[in-house]
């Protein structure tokens, strides 16, 4: 769904600038 997606992409992109 959108919101999975939403999660997805702000995890990912913790992980990137962490």
């Amino acid at each position: 769904s959108l919101c999975f997606l939403i999660f997805f992409i702000g995890l990912k992109m913790l992980l990137l600038y962490n």
